[in-house]
C-alpha cells in the first residue's frame, strides 16, 4: 500500500512540475518573439498540448490499466500486456514538439550553442523515465517473487532517470533566466584601427619645400 502511495504521489508532482515548466515555456516564448517584434508561431494551446498531454496520457492511462489487472485473480496474458504497453507508450512519441518549442526557444534568443547538451540529456531522460515509470505501474499487480523483483528494478531505474531529467531542466531553466529577454547577448568584434592620415603641415613636406625654393632670397 505505501508503495502504491508513493507512486501516486511521484506521478502527481511529475504532473505539476510538468504543468509549472509548461506555464513558463509559453510566457518566455511570448517575450522572446516579442522582443523580435513579432508574435509567437505556435498557438498556447498547441504548446500545452504537446508538453502535457503524452506524458500524463501514458502515466494515467497505465494506471488505470493497472488497476484493472490487479481486479481478476489470474494475470493478464502475455499479448495482452504488450498491447496494454504499446497504448501506453506510443503517445511518448509526441514528447518531439516539447523538444522542438524549447529548440525554437533557444534559437531565438540565440543561446541553443550553448544549451544544446542539457536541452537534450533533459529530453531523453524525460522521454526514458516516463516510459519507465508507465512500465513499472503498469507491471505492478505482479504477485509473484519475480514478478515483484521485476517491477521494483523497474521503478527504481524510472526514479533515476526522473533525477537526471529534473537535474538537466534546472540546468535549462537556469541557462535561459541567467539571461534575460530584455538582454540579449553582445558579441564584441574586434577590429582594426584605421591608418592615420598623413599631416602634410609637418616640416619638409614636399610642398612646403617647393614653396621655400620658389621664394627669393631676403636682400
Amino acid at each position: 500500500m505505501a508503495g502504491i502511495l508513493a507512486s501516486v504521489a511521484a506521478t502527481l508532482l511529475t504532473i505539476g512540475a510538468a504543468v509549472v515548466l509548461t506555464r513558463w515555456l509559453i510566457a518566455r516564448r511570448a517575450a522572446a518573439f516579442a522582443h523580435h517584434g513579432h508574435p509567437d508561431p505556435r498557438a498556447n494551446w498547441a504548446v500545452r498540448l504537446g508538453c502535457l498531454a503524452p506524458p500524463v496520457y501514458a502515466l494515467v492511462t497505465a494506471r488505470v490499466i493497472a488497476i484493472i489487472f490487479a481486479i481478476p485473480d489470474d494475470p493478464p496474458s502475455r499479448w495482452l500486456l504488450i498491447l496494454a504497453l504499446l497504448a501506453c507508450l506510443l503517445p511518448l512519441l509526441a514528447t518531439v514538439w516539447a523538444l522542438v518549442y524549447l529548440v525554437e526557444l533557444a534559437k531565438t534568443e540565440d543561446h541553443y550553442a550553448r544549451l544544446r547538451q542539457p536541452i537534450w540529456v533533459w529530453w531523453l531522460a524525460a522521454l526514458l523515465g516516463t516510459a519507465t515509470s508507465a512500465f513499472a505501474t503498469l507491471t505492478s499487480f505482479a504477485r509473484d517473487a519475480q514478478g515483484i523483483a521485476n517491477n521494483t528494478v523497474a521503478m527504481t531505474l524510472a526514479y533515476l532517470l526522473t533525477l537526471v531529467a529534473t537535474v538537466a531542466v534546472a540546468r535549462v531553466f537556469e541557462g535561459f533566466e541567467r539571461r534575460p529577454v530584455e538582454r540579449p547577448v553582445h558579441r564584441w568584434v574586434v577590429v582594426a584601427d584605421a591608418a592615420p592620415a598623413p599631416d602634410i603641415s609637418e616640416p619638409g613636406a614636399p610642398g612646403e619645400s617647393l614653396e621655400s625654393e620658389q621664394q627669393e632670397p631676403a636682400a
